[in-house]
């Protein structure tokens, strides 16, 4: 049986890579999360919004009775990152994305039943010029040893906060770049990924989150939501 996947993304972005894929055009978020909701739905149920549904009309009393709905009956978020999802001059609990995550990250009790935190993967679009670079960096450290510097400077910092957040990740730890830490393996409960990764293989990156989710007590996890502009 298949995962109930919410999908949490910027509606009208379009500071993303437009390339053609499956013979559609992929100019905004919403295309790119039209191509993974058509993929992912052979084996797993949607539990975010229909390519046809735009939320953004309604009051937001009725868009968060939605959206408590669905995540509810979700068991993992899939975070769509995109260049332009902040918006810089609000605070981060007065934006969606932030305020999704932090109730994807909440055990929540209806009518004596509780619906488990979900499992959480952050999925980078590449830009308008096709580059990951605005969240993820590729480098060769040192002779031998590659790595991947993620720009958490750039992200919510309820994504960030849940990044390099396993309790116990000294022995992940691996002298690489001088002055930085570099870890190997599992050390975040919300991991980053490219998109071209993602959609080659989804199930196995739903997989390492929904792994992560059942041991999310060995993670120093983050819920609140900042009510300033950082």
């Amino acid at each position: 049986m298949g995962n109930k996947i919410f999908i949490s993304y910027k509606y009208k972005d379009d500071s993303v890579y437009h390339q053609l894929i499956n013979g559609e055009w992929m100019n905004t978020v919403r295309d790119y999360v039209t191509v993974l909701q058509n993929k992912l739905e052979t084996e797993h149920i949607n539990k975010g919004e229909p390519e046809n549904e735009d939320l953004s009309e309604l009051l937001e009393v009725s868009i968060e009775k939605k959206l408590k709905d669905r995540l509810y009956d979700s068991s993992v978020t899939l975070i769509i990152m995109s260049p332009k999802m902040k918006e810089l001059s609000i605070p981060e609990n007065k934006q969606w994305i932030p305020w999704e995550i932090s109730y994807s990250l909440r055990p929540v009790t209806r009518n004596e039943r509780t619906c488990q935190r979900n499992a959480l993967v952050a999925i980078v679009l590449p830009d308008a010029d096709g580059s990951y670079d605005y969240a993820i960096v590729s480098k060769n450290c040192v002779p031998g040893c590659s790595c991947n510097v993620w720009q958490t400077q750039n992200f919510f910092p309820i994504i960030s906060s849940n990044m390099f957040n396993l309790k116990s990740r000294s022995s992940n730890k691996k002298d690489c770049i001088s002055h930085n830490d570099v870890y190997m393996g599992e050390v975040s409960y919300i991991s980053l990924v490219r998109w071209e990764d993602f959609y080659k293989n989804p199930d196995k990156y739903i997989q390492q989150a929904i792994d992560r989710q059942k041991n999310a007590d060995d993670y120093d996890l983050k819920i609140l939501l900042q009510n300033s502009v950082s």
